[in-house]
């Protein structure tokens, strides 16, 4: 008896994006910590939309359940699209690279078996997150 173990497409992508977001996320940080004067808030929420785009890009990656796995990197494609756009100024470039590695994986991956609703609901939450914090912030 030889067992088979089925190819889960978008690991790669999806992994080389979370280590993009990880190097970029410590970039900003060493950028940040030089400037004389720092906005802890700001940084702060930054570092926690990076943080949450990197653990969708991991989740993309890693997890075995397929009802998971298109969701959470759709929602990593729309936030690293979006905080890729929002910083291209200074560190939106890597996540707009990183955003494209994501688009790669998540379309390899496919979409929910119950449906792609919930893959355009958290690809656009996801989006519209970072968009909404500036504008109030």
């Amino acid at each position: 008896m030889v067992a088979t173990v089925a190819a889960r497409r978008g690991v790669w992508p999806a992994a080389a994006a979370a280590v993009l977001v990880a190097c970029v996320f410590v970039l900003y940080l060493v950028v940040i910590t030089a400037q004389s004067e720092v906005d802890v808030g700001r940084v702060s929420l930054v570092g926690l939309m990076l943080t949450a785009a990197a653990v969708c890009c991991l989740v993309a990656a890693v997890m075995g359940d397929d009802r998971v796995r298109p969701v959470a990197a759709w929602a990593g494609v729309g936030g690293l699209m979006s905080l890729g756009v929002l910083g291209i100024f200074s560190i939106g470039l890597p996540l707009l690279a990183a955003g494209i590695l994501m688009l790669a994986a998540a379309v390899r991956i496919g979409v929910s078996p119950s449906g792609p609703r919930t893959a355009v609901i958290a690809c656009v939450i996801a989006a519209l997150v970072p968009w909404t914090l500036f504008l109030l912030g």
